[in-house]
């Protein structure tokens, strides 16, 4: 197997093309307690209404999406919104980073969120946010790529059985 993983951004239509395996992404993350802001089990029809969403807000452009393959197969993917705000210009949020369970701990995540910051910089934001489940895994890429933490909202989410999880909200400065 091909591990070297290449960074691709789609575009509307080239999501379209890519949606099979978008799905069944979102629904590997989802099902393997991705805190995502959906429930498991990840049914197809929801992903499938999920990815149309931002298929849309690609084609609005203020959404990047990015894919990572490994061997020509879609096993991550990151999103960067670009606040459209005007007293938000300078900021981006880094939402759904993901990678396939079979493709975790190679360093995708890591590449998929230094290419977005490269797209924000280039786009003349300065800063970036993101929240994450708090212990949910992902904390310590984020500090280790230079985020700090802004704080804790207790009982963000609420889980399928009724219990609540606390987000994390992050933030990077980016240079100039």
């Amino acid at each position: 197997m091909n591990n070297s993983v290449e960074i691709e951004r789609l575009d509307p239509q080239q999501g379209q093309t890519a949606l099979p395996e978008l799905v069944s992404l979102l629904q590997d993350a989802v099902d393997s307690d991705a805190s995502l802001g959906f429930w498991k089990p990840m049914e197809a029809e929801r992903a499938t209404q999920y990815w149309q969403g931002v298929f849309k807000k690609l084609a609005e452009g203020y959404q990047v999406l990015l894919v990572a393959r490994q061997g020509g197969k879609i096993v991550g993917t990151a999103q960067l919104e670009l606040n459209q705000k005007q007293n938000g210009s300078h900021r981006a949020e880094i939402q759904k980073v993901l990678v396939h369970r079979t493709a975790r701990r190679q360093g995708i995540a890591q590449a998929l969120m230094l290419e977005l910051e490269g797209i924000a910089k280039a786009n003349q934001r300065k800063i970036i946010v993101l929240d994450t489940l708090r212990d949910g895994g992902a904390e310590p890429l984020y500090l280790k790529l230079g985020y700090i933490k802004a704080g804790v909202v207790p009982a963000w989410t609420i889980e399928v059985d009724g219990t609540y999880g606390d987000t994390v909200f992050y933030y990077r400065w980016l240079d100039a």
